[in-house]
């Protein structure tokens, strides 16, 4: 129902989306390229969203969230559900 987009873009790196990615992973039990059994949310990583100034930045479906740090996933994903 959701697909969640982590950035790995240079500027998402260098503000440790790695850890964001390590903190979705964690929540939703999947990995890259996989959907929860329930269907709810899919996790993909995209090269670059054009949102540099505010990295890292993790878009779900079409909304665009900047500066996300491991503490905002779990109210990321509540968001959402």
């Amino acid at each position: 129902r959701h697909l969640i987009r982590v950035c790995t873009g240079e500027s998402c790196v260098a503000n440790h989306c790695g850890r964001v990615l390590t903190v979705l992973r964690g929540k939703l039990g999947i990995d890259l390229g996989e959907t929860t059994p329930d269907g709810r949310f899919t996790l993909e990583r995209v090269y670059c969203v054009g949102n540099c100034a505010v990295s890292p930045t993790v878009m779900v479906d079409g909304d665009i969230h900047g500066w996300v740090t491991k503490s905002d996933v779990a109210s990321l994903l509540k968001d959402y559900r």
